[in-house]
């Protein structure tokens, strides 16, 4: 045998030895597959997205209404009522209003208006004429004209001349629109025209079921109750509810923070509250409400997903499933801000579909499947979700790499087969992309 015959003898057998090492190494592995896709971040993951018919009949439907740049969010109780928060910009009141219809809803049995900026409630005057509603959740934010005089419909201007309270003020002609349709509206009921009722939501404040066997409870835990004042006076302020504590001219942060939990299922709403609120109402706790907001199913971002709001510490709280953030597509404030989705990326989550923007997405609709399951919709989403396991990369690093060994033509120049191996990993590689 000739010593070029017997030098190729030895590499096969060395090419041989090394794809049977290579093999067992990555045969092995596979054993703890499960622990190496946890470790990497693959593998199963329960994507939640699901066709629109699937969640249909859903007893509790959660709707993200896309109105580009603003808010407006619709929940359809197990109780058969209904509960709208926000209603977004002017110009996208058609939008709510044709979304509703389309859901042949008449009537809202709860508004919450979270604040006073038109991003939220600047098409009010339109959804206020095209359905009844029966109960109103307001800010504790002042109405008052130019000059600081209450406006017309203002029921609470009394508690701008308690020296006591800071309370804010809000000159705005949207704001004022839409404490006007707060205290005209009315609706039918019975045959009988009622007035709607008016809150002021506050911590504590509990809205229920009214039906015993679709139990669910949505509670408001922020703003705070100012210290020694009692309720309001409703034969003088035809509202319900208690003064809360102001934070100066930022009327973000008049915005409740709102638990809606319905079978184990937990949504949380924080309307465009900022870290002075996310703060106080962490502190507000005791042990047992903290309970109540651990590993939350979906959290809607505050402030449409900014860094003034959504702080590492409330985010630590709560560990949401989901989030979905209410913005437009390349709206002006970048949102949702790059560092918060940074810290959403940083927590534990156990579906790889967890941050979703109706930007993206569109209208996001969460609902239970018949197993009783959470799982959302969208009408802008729906790519299938590919789910890849360490197996799989295994016998494709195997196949690959045997290639490349079979491939590589092996001299006595060390200098000259290092580059063959170097090309041939190259084009093989290029091949598998």
């Amino acid at each position: 045998m000739s010593k070029r015959e017997e030098f190729n003898n030895k590499v096969s057998k060395v090419k041989i030895a090394l794809i049977l090492i290579i093999g067992v190494i990555l045969g092995v592995s596979c054993v703890f597959t499960k622990q190496i896709d946890k470790l990497l971040g693959i593998g199963d993951k329960d994507a939640g997205f699901v066709s629109g018919e699937i969640i249909e009949n859903s007893k509790l439907s959660v709707h993200y209404i896309d109105v580009g740049q603003g808010d407006s969010t619709l929940i359809c109780l197990p109780d058969g009522k209904t509960m709208l928060i926000d209603v977004s910009v002017a110009s996208a009141g058609d939008t709510v209003v044709d979304y509703l219809e389309a859901l042949e809803i008449e009537t809202i049995d709860y508004f919450v208006a979270t604040h006073s900026d038109a991003d939220h409630i600047g098409s009010v005057k339109k959804v206020f004429e095209a359905f009844e509603i029966k109960n109103v959740y307001r800010p504790f934010q002042i109405s008052v004209d130019k000059s600081g005089v209450p406006t017309t419909y203002e029921k609470l201007g009394s508690y701008i001349t308690d020296t006591t309270l800071d309370c804010n003020q809000v000159s705005t002609s949207t704001y004022a629109k839409f404490i006007e349709c707060a205290y005209t509206e009315t609706y039918k009921e019975g045959g009988v025209t009622k007035e709607a009722e008016v809150y002021c939501f506050y911590d504590g404040l509990v809205i229920e079921s009214t039906v015993q066997d679709q139990e669910y409870v949505i509670e408001f835990f922020a703003p705070l109750v100012v210290n020694g004042y009692s309720a309001f006076d409703y034969s003088l302020t035809e509202t319900y509810g208690y003064p809360t504590i102001s934070y100066g001219n930022n009327t973000n942060n008049h915005s409740p923070v709102i638990l809606f939990e319905c079978d184990q299922t937990s949504f949380m709403f924080t309307g465009d509250a900022e870290k002075e609120v996310e703060e106080d109402f962490l502190a507000s706790l005791n042990q047992a409400e903290k309970d109540r907001f651990e590993n939350i199913d979906v959290f809607q971002a505050g402030h449409h997903g900014s860094d003034t709001s959504n702080t590492q510490e409330l985010l630590n709280l709560i560990t949401p499933t989901y989030v979905v953030a209410s913005c437009g597509v390349d709206n002006r404030y970048r949102l949702p801000d790059e560092e918060v989705v940074k810290r959403i990326q940083n927590l534990p989550h156990s579906v790889n579909d967890y941050f979703l923007t109706t930007a993206e997405s569109g209208n996001i609709v969460f609902g239970f499947k018949d197993d009783g399951s959470l799982a959302y919709t969208a009408n802008k989403s729906g790519e299938k979700q590919v789910t890849i396991y360490w197996w799989e990369i295994a016998v494709g690093l195997f196949v690959v790499i045997t290639i490349i060994i079979i491939s590589v033509k092996v001299t006595t120049n060390k200098k000259a087969t290092a580059k063959r191996i170097v090309s041939t990993t190259k084009r093989v590689s290029k091949k598998f992309r």
